[in-house]
């Protein structure tokens, strides 16, 4: 006969075992369905909703997109900084979300991973809830993207130097740095381009805003840019 000698910490791991065993049932199951393994991967951004990248900002505001296996490689801290063979350590950097998880991320979305994570499957009423989010984020991704290849189909190339720019605020995002906290804009211009910077005081999303600016081009979409020392010259109120 085995000896016990703390009955109450083996009562403990033998329940602890019986709810591990229960965990991994529940989670055989729930994966078998059809479907299951793809509302999964969807919650834990693994797969084909893995994110897409991570956008990376250097302390010179030169600003680029990298891979996931980029910046596992480290390859986000051997930029170059200007011609000079200093490495640049100074970075902000914004992981990139998968088009179909960044529209359904949410709250819900959150309970929903953390459901899974805890239980190892989902209830029969929550895995539904899942299926109709992924659904209605694919929908929306799709009508995003019709919307994005009209426009660029017409748009014109990002403009060089110090130029005046009409156009509407289309996302205002706080950015927390070393330097402190700055309000950022996307403006989506009267001629299609975008561009992307440091908002001025008082600017609201959905307004229309013309505004001077020093823009440069991005190197990898002529069609979008990034300005700096903005001055306001006209704005209207938001949409």
């Amino acid at each position: 006969m085995t000896h016990i000698d703390n009955q109450s910490a083996y009562e403990a791991g033998k329940q602890r075992r019986i709810r591990q065993n229960a965990r991994i049932g529940r989670e055989r199951r729930w994966y078998s369905v059809e479907g299951n393994k793809e509302l999964a991967d969807f919650l834990y951004e693994a797969n084909d909703y893995a994110p897409i990248g991570c956008m990376v900002r250097y302390e010179d505001g030169f600003t680029k997109l990298y891979s996931i296996a980029d910046v596992n490689a480290g390859l986000i801290e051997e930029r170059y900084k200007d011609s000079r063979e200093v490495y640049s350590y100074d970075y902000g950097m914004t992981m990139i979300h998968h088009p179909v998880v960044k529209a359904a991320r949410g709250d819900f979305y959150i309970k929903m991973f953390h459901a899974l994570e805890e239980f190892g499957a989902l209830t029969e009423g929550q895995t539904k809830a899942v299926a109709q989010m992924l659904a209605r984020s694919k929908a929306k991704v799709a009508e995003w993207q019709t919307a994005e290849q009209e426009r660029l189909a017409t748009a014109l190339d990002c403009p060089e130097g110090r130029v005046e720019i009409t156009g509407k605020v289309v996302s205002l995002k706080g950015k927390e740095s070393r330097f402190g906290f700055t309000m950022k804009m996307v403006v989506e211009s009267e001629q299609g381009f975008r561009v992307y910077g440091t908002a001025p005081d008082e600017v609201q999303k959905g307004q229309t805003i013309t505004f001077t600016a020093t823009v440069t081009p991005s190197e990898t979409d002529a069609k979008f840019g990034f300005f700096k020392r903005p001055r306001i010259v006209k704005q209207k109120g938001a949409a």
